[in-house]
């Protein structure tokens, strides 16, 4: 019987098996952990000739060296769950090293351990702990059907970074998880960088061989390369549904009424400028009003402010107004203006007309943000809106939302989904008819919106601040996956 050739996939994983701790697969790659450098043959003698390199040994016996000036707290298991405990609550591994810190340690601990230096959670802990995370949510996904959600941020050092996250579908236990399994710098943001990154990703989540027809669901923006990427995968992953983002969508229904409506959005831009550096307006505010918050300032990339500040001056319009009234108008060209919005009476009219109509976009828009929404939910919140806006005299508020969803290529398949689980209804969908029954009842908590997505950008903001920048990507993407998934 003919041997059979071990493949590319098999063999890093083989390797790293072998020698832990030294070799890391990522796919088809082999990455040595040692000397931070990627093997390139693909035989194990190619393996044995980079550990007798000069680059390799001398990285090996630094490593050792560090190892033995720790006095063994390397490998003790009170370095491990300080760096953890570190990594988990957010603390620069720096603050380590302050006096006052190893001596409350030093005070309070009792064991004959030594306290680990700083450089020794970073070189060791830090990677072992990263790689224990990524093991244990391989185990989460292998052989289970998986959600994915991916999207990329430009960071404070104008990298341009991709994040992937994953879910585990059709487990109660799993339900409303989302789980930050993979970062890299992308240096375009286009169709093919996103699909292979989206490839690496899942190479990473299955060493032994990315299984195709786990892949269940995909959710994303509604940018037009991201879209090209997901349509270009569709041969690769049969199974997979690609819809994108419903709160982005309600973002941009918001930002169609904003633009509607352009003195409120000039008496709230200009009512923000009146009071934004400006303490002792707020003050006045504050004397005149104690229990109403300052007037909002909304920033339009962030989903729905705007409508939450039109709803504000529709709830306060006459307490603002009489704040406003009291300033001279010679002190800024803000105030002048302001007050003469507030004299409009299509003003009143507008903020009542919004409130009324457009409210129910932010109701929306939280619940999409809420984890573990069931199906039945989502899709019934979405129909509710699309009613509403259908019962206006305007149809031009219903036409844009038409065609917003229009755009969204799997909305159609999801709701005949709906149909299928909740209304019992004979698909006509091809995407539908192919899925198995226990593969329509994986998608009853179906993710509709990529918030997790997004949270775990917040935590990369939270965590490389102005104080922080010193990360290299590698360290700081281990850091972030060990913050990002504690108590997961």
């Amino acid at each position: 019987m003919p041997k059979i050739k071990e493949s590319e996939i098999d063999f890093a994983y083989r390797m790293q098996q072998t020698y832990p701790g030294v070799f890391r697969s990522i796919g088809t790659t082999l990455k040595c952990d040692v000397c931070k450098k990627i093997v390139t043959g693909k035989k194990l003698h190619s393996v044995k000739q980079h550990m007798e390199t000069k680059a390799h040994m001398k990285a090996a016996e630094r490593q050792l060296e560090t190892s033995n000036n720790s006095s063994g707290s390397a490998t003790s298991p009170l370095g491990k769950q300080m760096c953890q405990m570190f990594l988990q609550a957010n603390i620069p591994l720096k603050k380590l090293s302050h006096p006052a810190v190893r001596e409350f340690f030093e005070r309070n601990i009792a064991t004959e351990e030594p306290i680990p230096s700083e450089s020794t959670l970073r070189r060791k802990f830090v990677p072992e702990l990263y790689q224990e995370k990524i093991e244990e949510l391989r185990l989460k996904a292998e052989g289970r059907y998986i959600w994915a959600s991916i999207d990329e941020t430009t960071d404070a050092e104008q990298r341009q970074v991709a994040n992937f996250i994953f879910g585990v579908l059709g487990d109660k236990e799993e339900t409303g998880k989302a789980y930050l399994f993979n970062m890299a710098t992308v240096e375009f943001t286009n169709a093919q960088t996103m699909s292979q990154f989206f490839n690496d990703s899942l190479m990473l989540l299955y060493p032994k061989g990315i299984q195709y027809d786990k892949v269940l669901l995909v959710v994303t923006d509604a940018a037009a390369y991201m879209c090209a990427a997901m349509n270009g995968l569709k041969t690769l992953y049969p199974k997979m549904l690609h819809i994108t983002c419903f709160s982005h969508g309600l973002h941009r229904m918001a930002e169609f009424v904003r633009s509607k409506f352009t003195s409120v959005n000039e008496l709230i831009s200009s009512t923000k400028a009146v009071f934004v550096k400006a303490p002792s307006r707020r003050n006045v505010f504050k004397q005149f009003a104690p229990d109403i918050p300052l007037p909002p300032s909304p920033c339009i990339t962030r989903w729905t402010t705007w409508l939450r500040a039109a709803i504000y001056y529709c709830d306060n319009f006459e307490t603002v107004k009489k704040v406003v009234d009291t300033f001279d108008d010679d002190d800024s060209e803000a105030i002048r203006k302001a007050k003469n919005l507030f004299k409009q009476t299509k003003i009143k009219t507008d903020l009542a007309f919004i409130k009324c109509n457009f409210e129910a976009l932010i109701n929306a828009t939280v619940k999409f943000e809420t984890q573990g929404l069931e199906l039945k939910e989502s899709v019934e919140t979405i129909e509710a809106i699309r009613n509403s806006l259908k019962a206006m005299q305007s149809k031009q508020y219903h036409e844009k939302l038409e065609k917003i969803l229009d755009r969204n290529k799997g909305f159609k398949s999801l709701r005949a989904i709906y149909e299928v689980l909740y209304e019992a209804r004979e698909p006509l969908e091809e995407y539908v008819k192919n899925l198995s029954p226990q593969e329509l009842m994986h998608f009853k908590y179906a993710p509709v919106s990529s918030a997790d997505v997004e949270r775990s950008f917040s935590a990369y903001s939270a965590t490389l601040t102005e104080k922080r920048r010193s990360f290299s990507f590698d360290n700081l993407k281990q850091h972030l996956i060990v913050y990002c998934n504690q108590g997961q």
